[in-house]
């Protein structure tokens, strides 16, 4: 059903046939779980999945809706060998997931076609989740927030922040992950004022601040979760500016809803972070997409101007940071609905926890 529509969408693009080339958005059209091969969509509703060898077996147990073709050699001359295109045939590629190299290949091998480049219409169809989409997002949260959970009791003056993440990432796929969303940030004292710091071999220390963010991949589907907590004590000013922070997070997301625009949304936070006096502290966008990648459409952000739709995932993560100091940033996903939205994470957050 979704190759077919989405055969439907190219077709009122002009276009003759699409060439995705990007994994998670073939996995999503096909069930391919592998880490190589080309779908090839088309206008009539034929649809063509390539791959090496090394897949053979497994895009047969696979792939659905898709006629597999295993190529012996580079993946391009796989799909010259399918000999069906024709010398007015429309071939569109997303030149964001398409190299430069593998476009000039595609010039090279089909030099009678044309090419348009143009964004993949499938974030129409990924943005909005389905039951099963659904399923596997909540997973993946519970995942992530039972590992983080359990990895708070290990949490001590003295262990380092690499340690932390280690044993983050440990107990994620202990729990049942397949993988992770992405590299696990965990930052302390004046290092969680990096917005996207890698974890070192620092010590965490009494009285210092600690920025976790992790998230768990579960059957394709991706979770985000940030949370920030203080060490043995927390003073006056990482209090203050917890509570601004999460201030900020419940205005934004008291203000979500479909038809919103996103920059709307981002903006409520900001504007509230600005008016407390840290506005040149919160340095990135409120918010985005969430579902087989872990960052995707849309961007709650300024100059956004898509519109928020019922059943899209999103996270909302606004952060103060302050050089020398520290960070803090609340995270939470959240699911959009027809009236409000609905809080998918519970990991507590209503104060500063120390611990």
């Amino acid at each position: 059903m979704r190759l077919k529509r989405f055969a439907e969408k190219i077709k009122t693009l002009g276009l003759n046939y699409f060439l995705i080339s990007n994994m998670p958005e073939i996995r999503y059209f096909t069930g391919f779980t592998g880490s190589s091969g080309l779908l090839l969509v088309c206008g009539s509703g034929d649809s063509y999945f390539l791959t090496d060898r090394r897949y053979a077996t497994q895009s047969k147990n696979e792939v659905k809706q898709a006629q597999i073709f295993v190529y012996e050699q580079k993946p391009l001359e796989g799909l010259r060998s399918l000999n069906i295109f024709h010398p007015h045939t429309r071939l569109g590629i997303d030149p964001n997931t398409t190299s430069l190299k593998a476009f000039n290949e595609i010039k090279e091998i089909f030099p009678d076609i044309e090419i348009v480049q143009i964004e993949s219409p499938a974030n129409e169809f990924t943005e909005i989740k389905d039951e099963e989409e659904l399923c596997r997002i909540r997973e993946a949260i519970r995942i992530t927030e039972d590992a983080l959970r359990q990895t708070l009791q290990f949490i001590a003056p003295g262990v380092s922040e690499k340690d932390i993440a280690i044993e983050l990432e440990y107990r994620m796929k202990k729990l049942g992950a397949s993988g992770l969303a992405f590299p696990t940030i965990v930052v302390s004292g004046a290092r969680s004022a990096l917005v996207h710091g890698q974890p070192s071999e620092k010590p965490i220390q009494t009285g210092e601040l600690l920025l976790i963010d992790l998230g768990a991949m579960y059957d394709g589907y991706a979770a985000d979760i940030t949370r920030t907590f203080a060490i043995g004590k927390a003073d006056k000013k990482a209090r203050e500016i917890y509570q601004i922070v999460l201030d900020a997070q419940k205005k934004a997301i008291a203000f979500i809803r479909e038809g919103i625009c996103a920059e709307e949304i981002d903006r409520v936070a900001r504007d509230y972070i600005t008016s407390m006096g840290y506005g040149e502290n919160f340095q990135h966008s409120l918010g985005h997409g969430l579902g087989f990648v872990v960052h995707t459409s849309p961007r709650l952000a300024c100059g956004c101007k898509d519109r928020l739709r019922a059943g899209m995932v999103t996270t909302v993560e606004p952060g103060i940071y302050v050089e020398e100091f520290g960070g803090v940033r609340i995270e939470d996903d959240i699911l959009v609905k027809a009236e409000g939205c609905e809080l998918l994470t519970t990991f507590p957050k209503d104060e500063l926890i120390v611990i």
